[in-house]
């Protein structure tokens, strides 16, 4: 149910509702961590870290990590470096593109129960397809399906 108007303060907006950012640390922490792995994965799966350091990425734990662990600031400065140094390809920019495409198809396709999320202190009550299963069949099986295509 919605707040009364009375109980509105200025830190709870027109449409706060409960379970935000502030009380999820991980969900923060993720958000703050995922650009980092993101140029770190990049580097370790890139073609220029197999000639610059060969062996390297299959021996994460016992090569990478002491070293970073030494000197964390040269660390993350390298990791940066080098992530950002691998240049995207339209071939992988099409891959992120369709893969985006189709999971906002099978999200307005699949069907589902519909169902109501928290009501806002404006009473704005957002209703959803309730179809993650199916969503996650079907996209994992299509994605099994096209991670090797013979074209």
């Amino acid at each position: 149910k919605p707040k009364s108007a009375a109980k509105i303060t200025a830190d709870d907006g027109t449409n706060y509702v409960e379970g935000g950012i502030e009380q999820n640390a991980f969900f923060f922490g993720l958000l703050l961590a995922a650009p980092f792995l993101s140029l770190l994965l990049a580097y370790l799966t890139s073609e220029e870290m197999a000639n610059d350091q060969p062996g390297l990425a299959v021996r994460p734990l016992s090569t990478m990590l002491p070293a970073c662990l030494s000197s964390p600031a040269s660390c993350a400065a390298a990791v940066f470096a080098k992530g950002t140094s691998v240049a995207p390809t339209l071939p992988a920019a099409r891959f992120v593109l369709s893969f985006l495409a189709v999971a906002l198809v099978l999200e307005r396709v699949l069907p589902g129960r519909v169902e109501c999320g928290p009501a806002t202190l404006t009473g704005h009550v957002p209703r959803y397809v309730d179809n993650a299963v199916p969503h996650c069949l079907a996209f994992s099986a299509l994605f099994y399906g096209g991670a090797d295509p013979p074209w």
